[in-house]
């Protein structure tokens, strides 16, 4: 989701975003049929607290590399795009930052797009533009910039592909209620809903990569449009049978 909204210029992303707003369209489509999750129901402080102590333990864990044994729980990635990162304190209190931002100014990206569509309010909608200009200032500071639809790192030119997923990608977001940045800050208000998405999400790239649908940097994976196109019609189903009884 960031990567397309911080490298617009990559062909990919830019179709990328492209499907997002697709997304965005059929969840007010849905929206405005009458869809709905049915009447939320009151939590308790306990239940509400597990997630946020869960967080605390793999962050623990985080800090003190705490490892079971040997080819053991928990994994520390050694190599390809998931072992390269900053600082783990500097990201940790860029973090910080980032999280009081966004839960302060409720910025949520499928928010911005859907809410500009149906209201004209660009409130949130700045939020996203802002986002896009200071990211490609940093990286032109730092000498990562690079203008094109050419040897992207870590990025493919498939279109279509990149098109049907962020489609995909933006009517879950839709019909969830927010973006994974937004299910994050609800996580560490003691939303269990946004609990269960991050945890769905964690569930779906682990399956992604060990079934080999995930796409990388070389294109999409043999498997890769037979798990995108079931979810669509998946999520079409969900969008068409879940109304409101109201």
């Amino acid at each position: 989701m960031k990567n397309i909204l911080t490298r617009p210029v990559v062909a990919g992303a830019a179709l990328g975003i492209v499907g997002l707003l697709a997304g965005v369209f059929a969840g007010i489509f849905f929206f405005k049929r009458g869809f709905s999750h049915g009447k939320s129901g009151e939590q308790s402080t306990a239940s509400s607290i597990v997630p946020i102590f869960i967080v605390i333990a793999l962050f623990i864990a985080l800090i003190t590399q705490f490892r079971f044994g040997e080819n053991l729980p928990i994994f520390f990635s050694e190599k390809a795009p998931a072992a390269q990162h900053a600082n783990l304190w500097l990201s940790l209190g860029a973090g910080v930052l980032v999280g009081i931002v966004m839960q302060r100014s409720r910025f949520c990206s499928i928010g911005a797009f859907r809410n500009f569509i149906l209201s004209k309010d660009s409130y949130l909608l700045n939020g996203i533009v802002a986002l896009v200009v200071c990211t490609s200032i940093t990286n032109l500071m730092l000498g990562q910039f690079k203008l094109g639809f050419e040897q992207q790192p870590i990025a493919h030119n498939d279109v279509v592909w990149n098109f049907l997923s962020m489609t995909l990608c933006g009517l879950c977001f839709s019909f969830a209620g927010g973006c994974p940045g937004k299910q994050l800050v609800h996580l560490g208000e003691g939303n269990n809903d946004a609990a269960l998405f991050l945890v769905g999400m964690l569930l779906g790239a682990a399956a992604a990569h060990n079934f080999s649908l995930a796409a990388s940097g070389t294109g999409i994976s043999t498997f890769t449009p037979y798990g995108v196109g079931l979810r669509l019609l998946f999520c079409l189903y969900i969008g068409f049978t879940n109304k409101s009884t109201h």
